[in-house]
């Protein structure tokens, strides 16, 4: 994930203010930002020489008279693989066949409005690319190998809303990430994992006389299309 507050919100920040991060989680929280610009940038370095860039502008013309727009991109850099192909003249059925490095890359544009002062609806449309690089496949029948290059790009939907409920602190949002159609390499084609997420948020302490502290109970309730329903918990204190 783009954002260590989300990380350790164990990512149940749908309904959460998430200044110019909002765009990667849920678009429509983008309205509450403070000021007319907010701009993240991020980068994290995974297991195995994986790199995860991040990067979100958001901005808010005259005064949010016309919503809140915003810039995005994520990078992702999968190191240096080794490549094989099937070589039954050697001992071990194959042999190596040097390196590829496998990318990706999304760019997206954004826009949140207030309905309301407590409706909120945002946006994402996003344009990702994935390259796999040029990988081996087969014998050319002389003593070389066949290389293709595989790659697949697609468009991406986000869709979020954002209730406050006017109960204290207490939000309510959904949001609909990764809507798009089926992305098709060589001859198998896939799906993005589309996910539903309901999140509520709460600072808690707001039913307490305790004003210079606040603890911050995020719930949400995940549906995506690949692997089993979720409940994500996560509590901030400040």
């Amino acid at each position: 994930p783009p954002s260590a507050r989300a990380s350790a919100l164990s990512d149940a920040v749908t309904s959460v203010e998430m200044g110019a991060y909002s765009a990667f989680y849920n678009p429509a929280t983008m309205v509450n930002i403070t000021s007319k610009y907010s701009a993240t940038i991020g980068s994290v370095q995974w297991i195995t020489d994986i790199n995860h860039n991040s990067a979100s502008l958001i901005f808010m013309p005259s005064d949010g008279k016309y919503g809140v727009f915003g810039l995005n991109a994520i990078s992702v850099d999968y190191g240096d693989i080794i490549s094989t192909v099937v070589d039954e003249s050697e001992e071990k059925g194959y042999r190596d066949n040097g390196f590829v490095n496998p990318t990706a890359m999304v760019l997206g544009l954004s826009y949140a409005n207030a309905v309301t002062d407590q409706f909120s609806v945002g946006a994402n449309f996003r344009y990702a690319t994935h390259d796999l690089g040029s990988v081996t496949t087969g014998s050319d029948g002389a003593d070389g190998y066949v290389s293709q290059s595989y790659s697949a790009s697609t468009t991406v939907l986000d869709f979020g809303i954002l209730y406050k409920t006017g109960f204290e602190s207490l939000n309510f949002a959904m949001a609909l990430r990764n809507f798009s159609p089926e992305v098709s390499y060589d001859t198998e084609n896939s799906e993005l994992p589309l996910t539903f997420k309901i999140g509520v948020s709460m600072d808690v302490l707001d039913l307490t006389d305790l004003e210079d502290h606040s603890l911050l109970v995020s719930i949400d309730a995940n549906r995506p299309r690949d692997y089993d329903e979720q409940i994500l918990i996560g509590l901030e204190y400040t």
